[in-house]
Formats: C-alpha cells, sequence, structure tokens
C-alpha cells in the first residue's frame, strides 16, 4: 500500500494472492518510535494483518467493534517498544474472543 503512512484505520478486504481460500483484513497504525526516520516525526507505520477463511468474511461484519477494540490496544501499547512476544499473544487472545462473539 503506497503512501500508507498517511492513512489510519482498517482496511479491507484483500485477497490472499497465493491461497485463494483466505482473504486479509489489513489496520494500519502509527506507534511512538524515537529511531524513526525524521520523515515520519518520531512515529512509526505499522500494519496489522489479519488473515481468515473466505467462509468467514461475516466476523468482521461488526467492523465498529473490532476497530475500537484495536485502537485501544495501540492507545495501550503506545510505543513500538512495548511491543514482544507477550504482548502479541495477549493481544491474539483478546482478538479471537471478540471474533468468537460474531459466530
Amino acid at each position: 500500500m503506497q503512501g500508507f503512512e498517511d492513512q489510519k484505520g482498517l482496511f479491507s478486504p484483500f485477497p490472499v494472492l497465493d491461497k485463494t481460500e483466505y482473504l486479509m483484513e489489513t489496520f494500519v497504525f502509527k506507534l511512538k518510535d524515537f529511531q524513526a526516520d525524521l520523515r515520519f516525526e518520531g512515529m512509526q507505520p505499522c500494519m496489522l494483518l489479519i488473515f481468515f477463511p473466505r467462509e468467514y468474511y461475516f466476523l468482521f461484519e461488526n467492523r465498529k467493534e473490532i476497530e475500537d477494540f484495536i485502537n485501544e490496544k495501540i492507545v495501550e501499547w503506545e510505543k513500538i517498544e512495548n511491543l514482544s512476544i507477550d504482548t502479541h499473544q495477549i493481544f491474539v487472545n483478546e482478538m479471537i474472543k471478540i471474533l468468537e462473539n460474531q459466530i
């Protein structure tokens, strides 16, 4: 996605070209990073990719709830240095719970 560093939010669905049975939701955001390129004013552009089977696209019908959840996490993370394997696993588990509520 060219120019994504100026965008924010949930973009979807994108086909996964090498696995046509899957779709991908994309969330673009920024986190503070004091080592970031000066052009980005101390913010590091980030992209969260969520892959899921095509038949489960309905899970993303309530996009507002998902987007609100991810935005809360971004505020909680604040800086790119705060991301770790543990942070990732907690995020994944909480995201799965949100999606399971839609089944």
